[in-house]
């Protein structure tokens, strides 16, 4: 799936705040998502990943409102605006099953 698809998926659930008509000039548009969404962002494939994002993106007309649309949707995954989710201040949400009621452990 591409960068344009997944985004286009994320706003028909997630609805997010604020104007994105900029994302339509974007570099990334058209480019492999798992360069800006990697699975991990150390280690050698990760590090290369963060690293083609952030080139792209350092070559790109809107990379300030997409750091700004970031910050304000609180993106916890994704290279937006050239930055990591540690270097815009977010911890990614691990997964944790709710405990069913009738299940309590003994």
């Amino acid at each position: 799936m591409s960068t344009a698809s997944k985004i286009e998926a994320a706003y028909r659930v997630f609805k997010p705040r604020g104007d994105i008509a900029w994302q339509r000039r974007a570099m990334c548009i058209g480019e492999d998502s798992d360069i800006f969404f990697p699975e991990h962002y150390a280690g050698p494939q990760g590090e290369k990943a963060v690293s083609i994002a952030k080139e792209i993106c350092n070559t790109c007309e809107v990379k300030s409102e997409c750091l700004a649309y970031a910050m304000r949707n609180k993106e916890a995954y994704g290279i937006w605006g050239g930055t990591t989710p540690r270097e815009r201040g977010m911890k990614p949400k691990t997964y944790r099953p709710r405990e069913h009621p009738e299940r309590k452990k003994d």
